[in-house]
């Protein structure tokens, strides 16, 4: 049955095992604790895949780049140089996309257990285990995600 439970909620990346549960009772826990910061998650998911699409295009950009030296400077027989530099950069973007995921997947570990630990911890009498920083960037990027969240309800 456990195997059963397992191959069931093996399907969403966003659900982690934080308690010591079984694997569908801690995703249901992470989903709550996502839902109960969505506007969190979305400052920091946008913030977070925008430097990371930036790292893979600068990847690319560098392959390219390399590639270009290489085919243009060094090798006169091949025809047509567009052809293997074109497929260095779509092979260089699936590699760096492969990669780039685990820190993708290391981000939103970090959120779900600053959620869970502004959850459990009131920073008074229950210490935040977060660092300073930590803290105050999510608090600024969620004050500038509900100013713009306003700004465009008022503008309609």
């Amino acid at each position: 049955m456990k195997k059963y439970d397992r191959q069931q909620c093996d399907d969403n990346k966003n659900e982690f095992t934080i308690y010591g549960d079984n694997f569908c009772k801690s995703a249901q826990k992470a989903f709550k604790v996502i839902i109960s910061n969505v506007l969190r998650l979305a400052a920091i998911n946008s913030v977070g895949d925008f430097c990371l699409f930036l790292g893979k295009l600068a990847v690319v950009a560098v392959t390219a780049v390399i590639g270009i030296e290489v085919f243009f400077k060094n090798m006169d027989d091949v025809h047509y140089k567009a052809i293997p530099i074109a497929l260095a950069c779509v092979f260089a973007y699936i590699i760096s996309h492969t990669f780039l995921s685990v820190y993708e997947m290391t981000i939103d570990t970090i959120f779900v257990c600053f959620s869970e630990d502004c959850d459990m911890n009131d920073g008074v009498t229950k210490p935040y285990f977060m660092s300073k920083d930590l803290m105050s960037y999510t608090d600024n990027a969620s004050e500038a995600t509900n100013t713009e969240m306003i700004d465009k309800k008022t503008k309609k």
